[in-house]
């Protein structure tokens, strides 16, 4: 498989907005992911439980082809029709907005890069961790790889680059967060938190996305100035 770079599959996620938004107003808002999937890559999406732990989030199908589904707490074969994605039905829920907006965003990045690798993809588990962006820290598998460049590109059609320098922009004086002594105060994370509810992903994805584009600098774990801690999982990060 290509072994695609973090920069080259930013355009190619920027490429596959602009065409969607085309025409659209360029300001603050976030990705109409649910219409990117049915409208720009004609996806239908599904809901349907996947596993008894939620240890799979997500799936797609790249051809009609056979899948395990849960019903009734009885393991099921179904068949999966071309173009479909199919997100864990316990994540259409307000408190999992995130996660669910980054699973569908997922599942289009796998459509867009590994169409080719139909077969190889079959052998990988759907999201583990929808919202971390990270992958495993060793990439020596083409299942690694495959994730690793479909969270990447997950990140980028839910938080293009330019939208998040425009909000930081907006937000911020200096255009940037620089955390002191390691740490954001209080104010600071609940203008995040704004951000990050204004795109519909969670306060720890926002956060790795914009220490990525170098928007956010000065710290390696995320620290509070009070108790109410936000931890940011980046050990795996790529």
């Amino acid at each position: 498989m290509q072994r695609l770079s973090r920069a080259e599959i930013e355009f190619l996620a920027d490429r596959a907005l602009g065409a969607f938004q085309k025409g659209q107003q360029k300001g603050l808002s976030p990705t109409d992911i649910f219409g990117f999937a049915a409208g720009h890559l004609r996806l239908k999406l599904e809901y349907a439980t996947l596993s008894t732990d939620c240890s799979i989030l997500g799936m797609t199908s790249f051809s009609d082809t056979v899948c395990e589904i849960y019903q009734d707490d009885e393991l099921m074969l179904f068949t999966l029709p071309k173009g479909y994605i199919v997100i864990e039905k316990s994540l259409h829920a307000d408190w999992h907005k995130g996660r669910e907006r980054f699973t569908i965003a997922h599942e289009c990045a796998h459509q867009l890069l590994h169409t080719a690798h139909a077969l190889e993809f079959r052998q990988c588990r759907a999201v583990e961790y929808a919202e971390t962006l990270c992958a495993q820290r060793r990439l020596s598998t083409t299942g690694d790889w495959l994730e690793w460049q479909a969270n990447v590109m997950a990140a980028a059609l839910l938080m293009p680059g330019y939208q998040m320098v425009t909000a930081m922009n907006t937000y911020f004086k200096a255009g940037r967060l620089q955390a002191k002594y390691g740490e954001i105060s209080v104010a600071e994370l609940k203008i995040l938190t704004e951000i990050a509810e204004l795109y519909g992903v969670s306060v720890s994805a926002l956060i790795v996305r914009l220490k990525q584009l170098n928007l956010l600098t000065g710290m390696d774990k995320l620290r509070t100035r009070n108790q109410m801690d936000v931890i940011v999982e980046e050990e795996y990060c790529a």
